[in-house]
């Protein structure tokens, strides 16, 4: 939702709209619409509004799905990123997602895949739905640079869309940054699906995951000005690491919304 704070006279301003049910803050938001017509979500009604497929329903249909297509092959479905760090916001944000399956997955489940991702895809938040796919094996004990089946975002969604086979081809290898999005999966990470995390998951070693958020902010001076809450918030997860060796990706105090 785009209305993140509420008054209430009876219990003091300020109140969060994510501390509530998603039928709770629904009705905060038809009542102050309806009732307060000099308010802001009264007057821009689009930005008041639940997104047009909720992500707890995104997120269920995509559980249902990815199960009929890995069936017994799938171990887990993990969400990770700003949704579990308290930072999401769906107009900057997207969905992180890391599957775990026991077995390597064929070219025509890759197909089935992704074709199913990319239906869901248009319902997600602003940017979209991030995931990878990556066998339990590498997981515990963990594997740096850590070797993945498949990768999908926004990023690639033109590619695949008009290269379908060269993408299923392409699309594997090993990626650094997967450590890091293990790191504050172990400590701060949700299971939607399947096996809990620290039974699939082994804690991610120190070195690795400061050279995984190296590398992610190598360009940030570069790239900054192109989107620069990204990448602020990317130096100041690194920075409070390096103090602390703590998993962030928004340190306490800093919420973009």
């Amino acid at each position: 939702m785009f209305l993140y704070h509420y008054y209430d006279a009876s219990i003091g301003p300020f109140r969060n709209l994510s501390d509530l049910s998603m039928e709770a803050a629904s009705k905060i938001l038809r009542d102050t619409t309806a009732g307060k017509r000099d308010t802001m979500c009264a007057n821009h009604p689009e930005k008041a509004s639940p997104n047009p497929v909720p992500e707890n329903d995104l997120l269920s249909r995509f559980i249902d799905n990815s199960i009929q297509i890995l069936g017994s092959n799938l171990c887990g479905i993990y969400l990770h990123g700003s949704a579990v760090m308290g930072c999401y916001n769906p107009r900057t944000s997207d969905i992180d997602l890391i599957l775990v399956v026991d077995d390597a997955l064929s070219d025509r489940t890759k197909t089935d895949f992704l074709n199913m991702v990319m239906k869901l895809n248009p319902y997600a938040p602003k940017k979209g739905i991030e995931l990878s796919i990556v066998k339990k094996e590498y997981c515990d004990p963990f594997v740096y640079p850590t070797p993945f089946e498949l990768h999908f975002s926004i990023a690639h969604m033109a590619w695949y869309a008009n290269a379908p086979q060269d993408y299923i081809a392409k699309m594997k290898g090993t990626d650094p940054d997967l450590a890091a999005h293990f790191a504050i999966l172990y400590h701060r990470g949700k299971c939607l699906y399947g096996k809990e995390i620290r039974e699939v998951f082994g804690e991610v070693p120190k070195e690795d995951y400061f050279d995984s958020i190296r590398k992610d902010i190598a360009g940030s001076l570069d790239e900054i000005a192109s989107d620069p809450v990204y990448f602020i918030l990317n130096l100041c997860r690194v920075f409070a690491g390096k103090i602390s060796f703590s998993y962030h990706k928004c340190i306490g105090g800093i919420r973009y919304r």
